[in-house]
């Protein structure tokens, strides 16, 4: 597993023309502290830790004031960092998208829609995330509560899930600019 990673900024400079107002950062990631939230075993790489804290800190300098958060693959299909995340910023300003597997009890996701999840993510870029076989059952439990699907996918295949995702209940965003 490769554990190296860029180190993130200590500070992020206020640019020269802020974000408009209402403006969202539609896809960022929290991690740790990673005592609370361990990373899973079987992940493709070991992220720095950066807290919710130093993301607020950024938003600000940048005057953007409402955000997704996106439960990112080193966490599997353990939400709780992204859900508590969101839950700490306020659902007035925050919603997340979740990693869930199909069999997921209907209780446990409506509490994630409760929670302000609003998205499944798929990802098939590294470890620790959903099969695509997967993918129609799942879009079949989120439909009902307006949820997206969310997926990062080598760019290759989006050709062959056209077909696939043409036939799904519910919208489908490309996560990583589809990966092009």
């Amino acid at each position: 597993m490769d554990t190296t990673y860029l180190r993130q900024r200590d500070r992020t400079s206020t640019p020269a023309s802020p974000a408009p107002p209402g403006s969202c950062d539609c896809h960022a990631h929290v991690f740790g502290p990673v005592h609370r939230y361990p990373f899973a075993a079987n992940r493709s790489y070991t992220p720095p830790e950066a807290s919710r804290e130093e993301y607020l800190a950024m938003l600000e300098a940048l005057g953007i004031g409402r955000m997704v958060i996106v439960q990112p693959s080193v966490y599997g299909f353990d939400n709780r960092c992204t859900v508590e995340a969101v839950q700490s910023f306020g659902l007035e300003r925050a919603r997340g998208v979740v990693m869930i597997p199909p069999d997921i009890a209907g209780r446990e996701l409506q509490a994630l829609h409760d929670a302000g999840a609003r998205g499944v993510r798929f990802i098939t870029m590294s470890s620790g995330g959903g099969s695509l076989d997967q993918l129609r059952d799942v879009a079949a439990r989120v439909a009902p509560l307006g949820w997206h699907i969310q997926m990062y996918v080598p760019a290759q295949t989006w050709h062959e899930l056209a077909p696939v995702i043409a036939g799904l209940p519910v919208p489908v965003v490309m996560d990583h600019m589809a990966g092009i």
